[in-house]
């Protein structure tokens, strides 16, 4: 009889499987058990507890009962539509209609926002969903894509500078290139915006990880967000930002979310369009914009 052991090269795994005090014969059994207690490390830090999940669409009530959104924040309801899948799929898609030369839900057709609680509210958060850009979209000076919120509604650059809140959604710039825009009330410790990956702007929301990745057209995208709110009075707040459902793209620790303890992460705050003070940023064509399978979990919590 001897001890397993992990194989070399992954110092991680030794040290998970070697807590685990089981002696097997050397062999296959060794082998089954290191392979289960891989399958089970890398499911419980990659795949999270599922805590929600949005309901297909059906015709244009896209945003069905489970979604639990707040109506006095919905604007942009004519560009919402249930549309067939781009891909081809059997299956219907959330479609958001933004007109040529639309921006910031400025007018009819220039997309759409509402925010949503379907959880109560939590200390950390992951949001997960999928994201197509039409064929002939172009992607032109940047747009907002949805994120997480916290500390009430209506707290997007622009918004109530007395309360303590937050929101951080994904967004787009030139070309397509990815990150989030992080807008707080709270003020950031002395540093942080020299982090790598961050471009402060207190007004309009810090840039976070903006180049970590590229969106094409005409492909679907896994993107996942996680926010873990900080200590009331410390800078231990954490926002995550992975791709593809797989692995890290951007991270970025010692960030100051909220003040107050009352303020908790309270879901989703759905947001597309193109941002802009001018028809200039606007989109150059008529296009859309699609989504689904919105999750929440507790990933990296």
């Amino acid at each position: 009889m001897s001890r397993c052991k992990a194989p070399r090269g992954d110092v991680g795994i030794q040290v998970v499987f070697r807590q685990v005090n089981v002696t097997l014969e050397e062999g296959t059994m060794c082998q089954l058990l290191y392979l289960l207690l891989l399958v089970i490390t890398f499911s419980h830090f990659t795949d999270g507890i599922k805590l929600w999940n949005s309901r297909n669409p059906k015709g244009n009530t896209m945003w069905r009962g489970n979604w639990n959104l707040d109506r006095t924040t919905y604007r942009g309801q004519e560009s919402v539509s249930a549309e067939p899948n781009p891909d081809g799929s059997n299956n219907k898609v959330n479609a958001i209609f933004l007109s040529q030369g639309s921006y910031g839900l400025t007018d009819i057709f220039s997309g759409a926002e509402f925010y949503s609680a379907p959880l109560e509210p939590r200390e950390c958060l992951t949001l997960v969903y999928k994201v197509r850009f039409e064929d002939n979209f172009d992607f032109a000076y940047g747009g907002k894509l949805p994120g997480l919120y916290g500390g009430g509604v209506n707290c997007t650059a622009g918004g109530d500078p007395g309360k303590d809140c937050f929101t951080s959604r994904f967004i787009w710039r030139t070309g397509g290139v990815g990150g989030a825009a992080l807008f707080t009330t709270a003020q950031q410790t002395p540093g942080f915006c020299a982090t790598e990956g961050v471009e402060c702007n207190d007004a309009w929301g810090h840039r976070l990880g903006s180049g970590s990745f590229q969106f094409q057209t005409g492909t679907w995208y896994t993107i996942q967000q996680t926010v873990r709110l900080n200590t009331p009075g410390q800078a231990d707040g954490y926002v995550r930002i992975a791709v593809g459902g797989v692995g890290k793209v951007y991270d970025v620790s010692n960030v100051v979310i909220r003040e107050s303890p009352d303020v908790k992460v309270d879901g989703i705050l759905f947001s597309n369009y193109f941002g802009g003070t001018s028809s200039c940023s606007g989109s150059p064509v008529d296009t859309h914009a699609y989504f689904r399978y919105f999750v929440l979990k507790d990933n990296f919590c």
